[in-house]
């Protein structure tokens, strides 16, 4: 889910995408969807008939199809194109249907397809699994060679959730107690990375963005790209404070040096009653990150979350670094595996043996933090393992999973288009009836779906809901997963 960039931005257009599953007398399952266009004309607005919505003399229904009909007619919002559907489970009745065949870009609504796959295919138990390895022996404190951090994905390490260290490098401080208990005190060689091999497997290929994502997005935080290694969700801060008077050149850093990104800063210091104005790039594959604007004189600090380009090295950089911090000599660089060239990856290896298997928590408990902060890597990553189960881990590879499951599940093809796990990508496709679908396969699993359920956030309550239908029936009530572009 994308957050405010900056306070003060040109108007966009606007897109929002909500999913409530409403906990009444009769549990029912309401999607809907408003799609904002600038320019083009408006598709017509499809009402509620008969024939879609099942009849019912059934009072309460009939008057929430009613005020439904008004709410969706209202002509305050000329531009928007709204798509619903509301079931009731338990009496297998459809409520109310409104452009419930019409495919909307669902962004972060699309997370619910992600989870629901993974579950079906992965289980509520999954878990990331990373190894450190060491290439050589061990002789008198010795590592003589390299060692090799081997992962799958795991969005976690050093990470960010609040649950998360307020140190991120905590944990390879603990694996820099584990080598020295292993009687290591100095590695010969380098710390390698091993990021698209799994047991001999390829887990991560292609590029590490998803399909369709905007490439004036890709410098902030939210659209961080994926990697079999991932450090602290692949992000760091930048901050940015006020020079010393107006016009001068405000002073800007990023926060963790080993991300890699080189700065360019053209940001200038405003005056004190003027606001925040930053515009931040970062192309697609480049280190650069220049950023632009303005910042009141004698204002607070200001902080961003921003993307790395190269994850494995960021992980790879940090770890040499917390190593060496904890007296560990390293004569090596960082290094990632794809970068030794062809002829030292394919030339026969020495003996490696496991020294650190670290494990994730388990898909039950990492699909919480996901849904409750609509987090954008943790979805991505989990759409990505979903591939390399039946492919090679590719964007193409996944899609055809999710959508293989999708069919499954008798959703039909002309119902979706699967892009990314995320929904950041505007190549994403849903039909509300799909989605309630999707929903729907859920519920039909009781224990499955109890887990399901207590991942989304809470109307007035936590997560992407904390501060919404406050003082409402909804608060403490509805479960919802939201989406914004």
């Amino acid at each position: 889910m994308n957050p405010h960039l900056a306070t003060k931005r040109p108007r966009r257009r606007n897109w929002k995408a909500r999913l409530i599953l409403l906990h009444t007398t009769t549990l029912a399952t309401l999607l809907a969807i408003a799609s904002c266009t600038a320019r083009l004309p408006l598709p017509p607005t499809v009402s509620p008939t008969a024939a879609e919505t099942s009849r019912s003399s059934n009072r309460s229904v009939l008057e929430l199809q009613r005020d439904l009909t008004r709410l969706f007619g209202d002509a305050s919002a000329p531009q928007a194109v709204w798509g619903v559907q509301i079931r009731s489970s338990n009496r297998n009745e459809t409520l109310y249907n409104l452009n419930h065949q019409t495919l909307l870009i669902p962004a972060s609504t699309a997370k619910l397809v992600t989870l629901a796959a993974a579950a079906a295919s992965l289980g509520w138990d999954f878990r990331f699994e990373t190894q450190v390895l060491a290439r050589g022996s061990i002789n008198d404190g010795v590592l003589n060679g390299d060692l090799v951090v081997r992962g799958t994905g795991d969005p976690t390490i050093g990470g960010r959730g609040p649950s998360a260290s307020n140190n991120p490098n905590d944990i390879f401080t603990d694996w820099a107690t584990t080598l020295k208990a292993a009687g290591i005190h100095r590695v010969s060689g380098r710390v390698i990375g091993a990021d698209r091999v799994m047991d001999n497997e390829a887990t991560w290929s292609g590029s590490r963005l998803g399909d369709g994502w905007p490439w004036n997005d890709l410098a902030f935080g939210f659209a961080a790209p994926g990697g079999a290694l991932t450090f602290h969700e692949n992000v760091t801060d930048l901050v940015i404070e006020a020079g010393a008077a107006v016009k001068t050149l405000a002073i800007a850093r990023v926060e963790q040096p080993e991300s890699g990104l080189e700065l360019v800063n053209q940001v200038v210091t405003g005056p004190a009653n003027g606001d925040v104005i930053l515009h931040l790039l970062r192309l697609p594959g480049q280190s650069t990150l220049e950023v632009r604007g303005s910042i009141p004189l004698g204002s607070d600090p200001v902080r961003r979350s921003v993307s790395v380009d190269n994850p494995t090295l960021f992980f790879l950089q940090t770890l040499r670094q917390t190593l060496i911090r904890e007296g560990i000599k390293i004569d090596g660089d960082a290094v990632n595996m794809d970068d030794l060239g062809r002829v030292a990856t394919t030339q026969p290896q020495r003996s490696k043996h496991v020294l650190i298997h670290h494990q994730s928590e388990p898909l039950s408990e990492l699909a919480v933090d996901m849904m409750k902060r609509s987090q954008n890597l943790f979805a991505e990553t989990i759409f990505r393992t979903l591939g390399s189960k039946t492919g090679d881990g590719t964007m193409a590879a996944s899609q055809h999973a999710v959508g293989d499951l999708l069919g499954s599940w008798s959703i039909g093809h002309n119902q979706f288009i699967i892009a990314d796990g995320s929904g950041l990508s505007r190549y994403n496709y849903l039909t509300p009836a799909a989605l309630v679908g999707v929903l729907e396969q859920v519920q039909s699993n009781r224990q499955s779906a109890a887990v399901f359920e207590a991942t989304l956030p809470v109307a007035g309550r936590d997560g992407t809901l904390a501060t919404r239908m406050n003082r409402t029936a909804a608060a403490g009530n509805a479960r919802a997963k939201t989406g914004t572009m």
